[in-house]
């Protein structure tokens, strides 16, 4: 298994979804990765609709960064 404190990490909520904000702190937090990234991004939507609300430009520019070129 693959520590996961070693892998780049984006972790995301909603302000107002109080559990998944806490616990997406809490993973940022533990995670010792140099590539974690944390957003908070308003609402309190989660899943498939954080994505739609805002959430997939960035989620698609962090993997952009992490994934290698294809060759």
């Amino acid at each position: 298994m693959v520590p996961l404190g070693k892998l780049p990490a984006f972790f995301a909520a909603e302000s107002e979804d109080l559990s998944a904000g806490k616990d997406a702190q809490a993973l940022y937090e533990a995670s010792s990765s140099r590539g974690k990234q944390l957003k908070i991004y308003p609402g309190d939507r989660k899943g498939a609709d954080l994505l739609k609300e805002g959430a997939l430009p960035d989620v698609l520019a962090f993997l952009a960064t992490y994934t290698p070129p294809k060759s």
